[in-house]
């Protein structure tokens, strides 16, 4: 595992960069949503490198300003595989089926990038989230989660797939984020009920944490 963090904004994504774009030619990416991936979408770069984006997570809402492929999709003409349509008013209302079998088509991703929340979670794999469905590939779910006051459905990525990568990069920034990095960096007992103590137990690949203390 590759663990580094940084106090320069400028250092940590030129590193990242340097680590995407190293996955050259007829390849797929799987990306988070979010505010902290936008550099990496507004790369001209992203376009020339890879074929398809594979979002690692949507939210199920009838807000489709809120839905990170509405927020990609503003910064990149790179191909973006949704997750589901929108406006969406109910998860049962979404066939994953359809949605995976979509998916299982395109080439496996080498290359994962995902953000890291402050309790550990990745994609919309949250410790006290709650699958109500999946697929039948075990590539999607859809969780119920509650974070903080947050509380919503959501589509994700399976862990199953997500370890198919042959590397993931974990990329997260900001002093609200310090703890869930040391945890990680010391190995500590509390990180192994977490999604990312987890991972990082299972995951056979190339695991790269990369954590910037400014944003």
């Amino acid at each position: 595992m590759y663990l580094k963090k940084f106090n320069s904004l400028r250092a940590w994504k030129q590193e990242i960069q340097e680590l995407v774009f190293s996955f050259s030619g007829d390849e797929n990416i799987i990306i988070p949503g979010g505010q902290t991936p936008f550099f990496l979408y507004q790369n001209k770069e992203l376009n020339k490198s890879f074929v398809n984006i594979i979002l690692s997570d949507e939210r199920i809402t009838t807000n489709i300003e809120r839905s990170n492929y509405q927020q990609i999709i503003k910064n990149t003409k790179l191909k973006i595989q949704k997750l589901c349509h929108f406006p969406i008013h109910d998860y049962r209302d979404i066939d994953l089926d359809e949605t995976s079998l979509r998916i299982s088509k395109l080439k496996q991703p080498l290359i994962g990038v995902l953000g890291l929340g402050d309790d550990g979670h990745y994609a919309s794999i949250f410790e006290n989230s709650r699958e109500v469905k999946s697929d039948s590939k075990n590539i999607l779910k859809i969780v119920k989660i509650k974070y903080g006051d947050l509380k919503e459905f959501r589509v994700s990525l399976s862990e199953n797939f997500i370890s198919k990568c042959s590397t993931l990069i974990f990329i997260f920034k900001g002093r609200g984020k310090k703890k869930i990095f040391e945890k990680i960096e010391n190995n500590c007992k509390s990180l192994r009920n977490m999604p990312i103590g987890k991972l990082i137990e299972s995951y056979s690949g190339n695991l790269k944490i990369m954590y910037c203390v400014n944003d």
